[in-house]
């Protein structure tokens, strides 16, 4: 049995009950994950003939207006005319450590920019699974990120600084010798502001409390368990943009000359 339902493979994803908690719905979120595809410039696999057959493409247009999905064609005409008589169509790629699927019902023949492409209707769900569980960026210490936490308990609100964060979840910092929550609170209404990004409001979990890597601080390890579509999109795009800033600055660094 594949570990993590399979994610790390490039075959589709079973339907299965257990596949929904992976699920995206929000159309402002499936058409963002689409663009990433085309953005970034990621091949796609689509399966077809019930996933005995699937061929590498490149994701060209998403037309909202239109409900369509533009692909790039199969690479000859017999892989095409299968394609074409396909009824269930299934796309896999992976981006940044995240594994996307989503279907199609078939494939029409179209033309984009002058060229042969093929169309399919733009997906209501992608599935959205990790690599890992979680892939966690550390915000940038020129752009500390900060969560306000409410203690209905207490009737006030407490600000932690935020050591990690990713899709499922965030590591908070507070003092040594503090007891500040609990193993399994929950803690509801929590507010995250991401510098040049905005804030979100997201209820939390505590699944961890431990030392940190920073002498006389605990990490607060925490996972998300209500967050809204729209704030899961301020999230990733605050993740990608750290990313993005995190691999710019290395790229910027001198190579060691003579290192092996």
């Amino acid at each position: 049995m594949q570990t993590a339902m399979g994610m790390t493979t490039p075959f589709p994803e079973p339907d299965s009950p257990a596949l929904e908690r992976y699920a995206v719905y929000a159309r402002v979120e499936v058409l963002a994950l689409l663009r990433q595809l085309i953005d970034q410039g990621v091949l796609t696999n689509v399966y077809f003939d019930q996933g005995a057959s699937f061929y590498l493409t490149a994701l060209l247009a998403v037309n909202p207006d239109f409900e369509e999905l533009v692909i790039d064609t199969a690479p000859d005409q017999s892989v095409q005319r299968r394609l074409l008589e396909s009824r269930r169509l299934v796309f896999v790629a992976f981006v940044q450590g995240v594994k996307l699927q989503f279907e199609a019902a078939r494939a029409e023949a179209t033309m984009y920019e002058g060229r042969p492409a093929l169309r399919v209707r733009l997906p209501e769900r992608v599935i959205r699974m990790q690599r890992r569980e979680y892939f966690r960026v550390r915000p940038l210490a020129s752009r500390p990120v900060h969560c306000r936490v409410n203690d209905a308990q207490e009737k006030q609100a407490t600000t932690w600084r935020v050591l990690d964060i990713s899709g499922g979840g965030v590591a908070l910092a507070c003092g040594r010798d503090e007891r500040p929550f609990s193993l399994g609170q929950e803690l509801p209404d929590c507010v995250i502001d991401f510098p040049g990004e905005g804030s979100i409001a997201a209820g939390l979990r505590v699944r961890s409390i431990e030392l940190s890597q920073r002498e006389g601080e605990q990490r607060i390890g925490c996972e998300f368990v209500s967050i809204a579509p729209q704030a899961r999109l301020v999230l990733q795009r605050f993740i990608n943009r750290v990313e993005a800033e995190q691999r710019k600055a290395a790229g910027s660094r001198p190579s060691a000359v003579g290192s092996h």
